[in-house]
C-alpha cells in the first residue's frame, strides 16, 4: 500500500486504510502495533483541537475517520493509556 502525502501529512483516508489494515495485525507485527499507538494519538490530539467536551469531541474525530470505538479503546488499553 503506497500513500500520497500532501505537506508532509495524511489524509483522513489514508489514515482509515491503514488501521484497517494494521489494527487486525498489531499482535503480530511490532510495527502494526506501533502505528496503532501512533494513530491513536493522532485521534485523541484531533479531538483535543475541536475543544469541548473530550468525550463527545473524541467520538467525533473516530466518526470522521471511521475508526470503531472499541477498536480505538482496544489499542488504549493494551498500551495502558486508559
Amino acid at each position: 500500500m503506497f500513500c500520497v502525502m500532501v505537506d508532509g501529512k495524511l489524509s483522513d483516508e489514508e489514515i482509515r486504510e491503514l488501521w484497517a489494515v494494521h489494527y487486525p495485525k498489531r499482535h503480530d507485527d511490532i510495527k502494526s502495533k506501533m502505528l496503532c499507538e501512533i494513530f491513536r494519538q493522532v485521534v485523541e490530539r484531533r479531538a483535543a483541537w475541536y475543544g469541548g467536551d473530550p468525550i463527545v469531541c473524541l467520538r467525533h474525530a473516530l466518526a470522521i475517520l471511521r475508526i470503531p470505538r472499541d477498536e480505538f479503546y482496544q489499542v488504549e488499553k493494551e498500551t495502558g493509556d486508559e
